[in-house]
């Protein structure tokens, strides 16, 4: 693993990062849906996934000791754009989403 800064290790995007691995991105998955269909879509996924689990991998056969953990990830949406948003994710292929009337 690196961290790639600019100038300063932690003066800049580095030193801001909550530092999380997600299979979420700066888009909705309804919106990547919409862009550029369901096939691509479930790729895009798939590769944060895929992502996720090679540094998950790396961690434990490397024994890096960094504090990696899996966790629970919310996004929050309006009422109208649940139903959407809920249907693109498992379009996606990510099955273990769950709509949830409040954090739990």
């Amino acid at each position: 693993m690196a961290v790639l800064e600019a100038r300063v290790i932690g003066g800049g995007q580095s030193g801001k990062d909550t530092g999380e691995i997600s299979t979420w991105n700066n888009h909705t998955y309804k919106r990547l849906e919409s862009l550029y269909g369901a096939e691509k879509t479930t790729r895009i996924a798939a590769s944060q996934k895929a992502a996720l689990d090679f540094v998950e991998t790396v961690v434990k056969e490397k024994r890096i000791n960094c504090g990696f953990s899996r966790q629970d990830a919310f996004v929050f949406f309006d009422s109208p754009s649940v139903g959407p948003e809920f249907k693109a994710l498992l379009n996606a292929g990510l099955q273990d989403t769950k709509e949830v009337s409040h954090c739990e």
